[in-house]
């Protein structure tokens, strides 16, 4: 299993962890979901955080296991990440993949790289050895950030590769998250059309996005508060 959070068809199907409501073109609501940042991005391009003392610039450090958690609840979780536009911004911005039904462009990092973040879905569980169900998929379009910004949760868990049974199956082992530091990206792009309500979703597949990285200390005793850049 690779190191990537994304809503894709087959394999693992990670679970709508985080609660914003998205426009959906498929059959389905939207859902919320961590996504992985876009190779054109560029981690910490202005911007500024708030993330319990952290400094976007320091790497990531602990974190790397947990307790198991077969009810996906981890006693140290939740964290809640709230993302601003800056006061003064000129740039109207657009959280997501532009042209794409992936979700918002958020990764949780440590030392270890992105963590798999999420619940098993469509695929074999290590805790019972047994394949879950599949979950209608939607197609999760960018949104507009507000002035008022959003508001994501992160339940503390992640997904690794593990075996189970007697023939050693291949499964997806769902873990709690260690205390330590982690890093969240959280990307964007301008929005082509402000006006417009559905202005995200007019953006082209080649429109850059821009990266704003913030270190927080897992627990977490606040929110922590990541603002887009003023551009």
């Amino acid at each position: 299993m690779t190191h990537s959070i994304s809503v894709r068809a087959g394999g693992s199907v990670l679970s709508a962890l985080f609660s914003m409501a998205l426009a959906a073109c498929g059959s389905s609501g939207g859902i919320g979901t961590f996504g992985s940042r876009a190779d054109s991005g560029n981690a910490g391009a202005g911007g500024s955080i708030v993330a319990n003392g952290g400094d976007a610039s320091s790497g990531a450090a602990g974190g790397s296991s947990g307790d198991a958690s077969a009810t996906g609840g981890c006693s140290s979780a939740p964290v809640t990440f709230q993302v601003m536009p800056a006061p003064s911004a000129v740039t109207h911005w657009c959280l997501g993949q532009p042209d794409s039904c992936s979700g918002i462009t958020f990764d949780i990092r440590d030392n270890s790289g992105v963590l798999n973040v999420g619940s098993v879905w469509c695929g074999l569980s290590c805790d019972t050895c047994t394949f879950e169900p599949c979950p209608p998929l939607a197609c999760l379009m960018a949104t507009a950030l507000s002035d008022q910004g959003t508001i994501e949760v992160w339940r503390g868990t992640y997904v690794t590769s593990s075996t189970c049974g007697a023939s050693a199956k291949s499964c997806d082992l769902t873990n709690c998250a260690a205390p330590g530091q982690y890093i969240v990206d959280v990307c964007g792009f301008p929005n082509p059309d402000p006006s417009s309500p559905s202005g995200c979703t007019q953006a082209s597949s080649t429109t850059s996005q821009t990266c704003v990285a913030a270190t927080f200390e897992y627990p977490a005793t606040a929110p922590i508060v990541v603002t887009m850049p003023v551009e």
